[in-house]
């Protein structure tokens, strides 16, 4: 299997180091311990981090294509997740998209700006491009609603964003994304009406270590988080979108998958040095969450 995913990599200043980081980073390392896929990444490389990006991801095992930039997105990190971007990066043709997805063919392609390299628009023509060309197509809206304000980074909801949920097979946010309102019942409700003339798209809404909550056209489901001692959570929701959609593409059930990908995004959190975690490490945790029912979001 053949997986792409698109975004910028960055540089993710923690106070007193830095690193390299995003969505392409920790999905695309994610990615490259499971079993039998092939890891391709398209992002901006800059001459400043360039060599540096790019050795860190030929060690990880991870195929990169490349566009020219004058900058990166440098993250300021406080508390693991990003507070403030000192550096904005480059936006990525989608015309350059279009091509690695005609060369490669990949089964799944996970569209993950981290700050408006991709636009709305733009991941919601990929997405009726490709529909026909790729198994399975998920997006991080992360970089979608990211603005930046006095106070660091903010979020700006766009109504475009419900025409993307619509089409991806897997829409992935933080519950502080979907920021059309700050009430959790309607964003589950309005989510669950936004997918009622879709037969295939998901919603996972992920709060942090507290679980997430799964909207389907069939069913909506509420699941817990694995238990487990937080070290260092950067990174964990591209690491979920990641291995959810690699699930997705075995032809798990949307809610096997995204159990797997929570599980799979805990464990990095737990041991985020080496070797987050192997198929059968997730494997052997998905029997703790056999017993969940499905709940109705118009009730909630």
């Amino acid at each position: 299997m053949r997986a792409l995913i698109v975004g910028s990599a960055t540089i993710d200043d923690f106070g007193n180091t830095f690193r390299v980081g995003g969505s392409v980073y920790y999905g695309g390392k994610a990615l490259t311990m499971l079993p039998n896929v092939e890891v391709h990444v398209l992002t901006p490389i800059d001459k400043l981090y360039g060599k540096v990006i790019l050795g860190t991801f030929e060690v990880e095992g991870i195929n990169v294509h490349s566009l020219e930039c004058e900058s990166l997105p440098v993250f300021t990190i406080r508390f693991g997740r990003a507070s403030g971007l000192k550096s904005r990066g480059c936006v990525i043709d989608v015309k350059e998209v279009v091509n690695v997805v005609n060369h490669l063919n990949p089964e799944i392609l996970i569209l993950a700006p981290v700050f408006k390299e991709l636009s709305v628009e733009h991941v919601s023509y990929l997405l009726s491009v490709v529909k026909e060309s790729v198994k399975v197509a998920s997006v991080d809206i992360q970089g979608l609603v990211r603005e930046i304000d006095n106070s660091g980074i903010s979020c700006l909801w766009r109504e475009k964003i419900f025409e993307v949920v619509n089409k991806a097979n897997l829409t992935h946010g933080n519950l502080r994304e979907f920021c059309f309102t700050n009430n959790t019942a309607t964003i589950l409700r309005t989510l669950q009406a936004s997918i009622m003339k879709s037969s295939e798209a998901s919603v996972a809404v992920t709060m942090d270590g507290k679980g997430l909550f799964l909207i389907t056209r069939d069913g909506s489901y509420e699941v817990p988080a694995l238990k487990v001692d937080t070290v260092d959570e950067v990174g964990a929701g591209d690491v979920f979108t990641a291995v959810s959609t690699y699930y997705l593409a075995l032809n798990d059930a949307p809610l096997t998958a995204s159990i797997k990908g929570s599980i799979a995004a805990a464990l990095k959190v737990s041991k985020p040095y080496g070797r987050w975690f192997t198929e059968d490490e997730i494997n052997s945790y998905v029997t703790k969450f056999r017993d969940l029912k499905k709940f109705e979001v118009f009730s909630v």
